[in-house]
């Protein structure tokens, strides 16, 4: 794994609270939540644990990680691209998968579009 300027790993842990789920529409933020997808009411988080992080080139990192949502873990490899304005960092990514991996597999006619962009806008700012 790459190491950061003080020697460390670097790391990246990202938790998300499942029930914040919001894309604008109540009805379909509450099915979301349902056992159909995200199961909030028995895994109410959402977890990326990065397992390698490139040395940044160019403004890009490779990340590769687990996802764990629903109750189950799938792969994911990343390449976001990171910028660094005064004491944060902006972070873009976006990448596919196939959510039938993570049982997510209710359509209201059977068939189960695949697969699904998951897109990460982020503005990271360091613990003081």
């Amino acid at each position: 794994m790459a190491r950061d300027r003080r020697g460390g790993e670097r790391r990246i842990e990202l938790t998300i609270d499942a029930t914040s789920v919001n894309t604008g529409n109540d009805k379909r933020d509450e099915h979301l939540r349902s056992g159909d997808f995200f199961d909030t009411e028995h895994h109410p988080t959402v977890r990326f644990v990065s397992t390698s992080v490139s040395d940044p080139v160019g403004g890009r990192v490779n990340v590769q990680g687990e996802l764990l949502a629903a109750g189950r873990r799938v792969v994911l490899e990343l390449e976001p691209t990171v910028r660094q304005y005064a004491d944060r960092l902006q972070v873009e990514a976006s990448t596919t998968l196939d959510q039938r991996e993570l049982g997510m597999t209710w359509s209201p006619l059977g068939i189960t579009r695949t697969p699904a962009t998951l897109t990460i806008h982020a503005h990271l700012t360091p613990d003081r």
